[in-house]
């Protein structure tokens, strides 16, 4: 029996803020992967390095030099988070520009075909996704991007959020993100805010979203309480997904949310 093919995504459009917030001028350097460690290596040589051997590469960011066999894609928009940035790598493993992708934008590369799973003596490829460490986030992260990411690698699309209205006041973000925040169908989850409430500030952070499937408009919605990032019994509770914009929703303004 022969070994598994393992590909790989590497995620390199962040702006890196945390990272070049020390600096005394961070305008001054480089993006993100291309900054140098002590012995002049890039970052993203460093993680081009690890890369297992045998498979396709792809990497998704800004213009830069790469080895010939490595393929880069972009998502779109750029720096429009992790989620639509793993969509368009592991798309770009098919051969396509992935959901987000922007065609356009890639170089370098032969785009390697995949191998698909064959027959029991053939070579199969196996995805391996790296989910955030703590519990709840990682079941978001499943749903959010992960199912999405598969049916675009299966051919498919990945459905969009459906319309809702929120039935508390949806605060907004102190940092200007999107959140995900777990939330029921009022009146059908015990862990549901009452009506007029506000929402607790126990959500989950995401720059991108993708998934769910379309619902029926002003379905009424509300975060469910236990939320906290060790924590998935108010998660097991949850109908949905919430979308909650940077600057927050009022209560029964509209609101977009992902099935669960």
């Amino acid at each position: 029996m022969s070994a598994p093919v393992v590909h790989t995504v590497v995620v390199a459009g962040g702006a890196g803020r945390r990272l070049t917030a020390s600096a005394p001028d961070p305008a001054t350097l480089p993006p993100k992967p291309l900054l140098s460690d002590g012995a002049g290596r890039r970052l993203i040589d460093r993680a081009l390095a690890a890369a297992p051997r045998g498979g396709s590469v792809v990497v998704v960011g800004p213009p830069m030099p790469l080895p010939p066999h490595v393929r880069r894609v972009r998502e779109d928009p750029p720096l429009s988070g992790p989620a639509a940035a793993l969509a368009a790598g592991v798309a770009a493993l098919g051969g396509g520009s992935g959901r987000g992708g922007r065609p356009g934008d890639r170089d370098g590369g032969s785009g390697t075909d995949r191998d698909t799973a064959g027959d029991a003596a053939g070579p199969r490829t196996q995805i391996v996704v790296g989910a955030p460490g703590n519990p709840l986030a990682a079941h978001v992260a499943l749903h959010s991007f992960v199912e999405p990411a598969l049916a675009v690698l299966r051919g498919g699309a990945a459905p969009g959020p459906a319309p809702g209205i929120s039935a508390v006041d949806l605060p907004a973000d102190r940092r200007g993100r999107v959140r995900l925040t777990p939330a029921a169908y009022v009146g059908a989850a015990s862990g549901a805010a009452p009506d007029g409430g506000t929402a607790d500030d126990a959500t989950v952070d995401a720059d991108a979203t993708h998934g769910g499937t379309a619902g029926a408009a002003g379905v009424r919605l509300a975060p469910v309480t236990r939320t906290h990032s060790h924590m998935l019994s108010g998660y097991a509770t949850a109908d949905v997904l919430l979308v909650t914009p940077p600057e927050g929703v009022p209560a029964g303004g509209p609101v977009r949310y992902l099935p669960l």
